[in-house]
């Protein structure tokens, strides 16, 4: 029997953190650890980015070099997860309609593997998708904590599925990107995976569909049509 991996994003795909939440933290977290002043610059956006790129994009913005990061960004990190622990509630962020419903559907069907694809940084991506408790649909997981470009991560999720570690067999064609920005559609396409966009983040539907996923949704309420969706998608009878 063929399995096929399926891997999802958080933000704007599986939940919506609200807007102005994450900004100050991290601006917070790097004036802490580093000692500067900076200031947030109004264009800076997290879709579609890792959190290390996010950093390093502060940084640049206020003329200091990256250069150090790594060696700083472990603390930065924690400290960014102690203020998010403290600011998640149900007014900061939600879990989008049909995801708790589609993610059960695929559990249950053997032949999907479901893994997350994802800029955070892995503790805060569990801290995320724990605060619903959505951390048993996902086998296995690759972060944004090192990795500035997030065209990187398709790669590395299939290098790890078919690793010592997981022992999985799959081929680019078998894997799913599954995000609602247009990174999540071109680093899906750079991969030779299939994709899926969601219009739950901040790219309209018809914005999404210039990039030409595979398939495309306006939300995941239909859950049962994004199931049927997925399995003709790959031919699965």
């Amino acid at each position: 029997m063929n399995r096929y991996l399926l891997l999802f994003d958080i933000d704007g795909t599986l939940l919506r953190l609200y807007p102005s939440v994450a900004a100050p933290i991290f601006a917070h977290a790097i004036k802490q650890v580093l000692n500067i002043n900076i200031s947030l610059h109004p264009s800076l956006s997290f879709a579609g980015r890792t959190d290390y790129g996010i950093l390093l994009e502060i940084l640049n913005h206020n003329k200091f070099s990256g250069a150090n990061l790594k060696e700083k960004i472990t603390e930065i990190y924690d400290i960014i997860y102690q203020n998010f622990q403290k600011l998640l509630t149900n007014e900061t962020i939600t879990i989008l309609p049909g995801v708790r419903e589609l993610l059960e559907l695929l559990n249950n069907d053997n032949r999907f593997t479901l893994a997350l694809l994802t800029g955070n940084f892995e503790k805060n991506a569990y801290l995320k998708i724990g605060y619903f408790n959505l951390q048993d649909y996902f086998k296995f997981g690759v972060y944004g904590d090192f990795i500035a470009n997030r065209n990187e991560l398709p790669l590395q999720a299939l290098e790890l599925a078919n690793s010592k570690k997981y022992n999985y067999n799959f081929l680019p064609e078998q894997c799913l990107v599954i995000g609602d920005t247009a990174s999540d559609i071109e680093s899906a396409k750079q991969a030779q995976m299939h994709s899926l966009a969601v219009a739950t983040g901040v790219l309209s539907k018809d914005e999404l569909a210039k990039y030409l996923p595979d398939l495309l949704f306006e939300n995941f309420a239909d859950y049962q049509n994004v199931y049927s969706s997925i399995l003709d998608l790959f031919n699965i009878k």
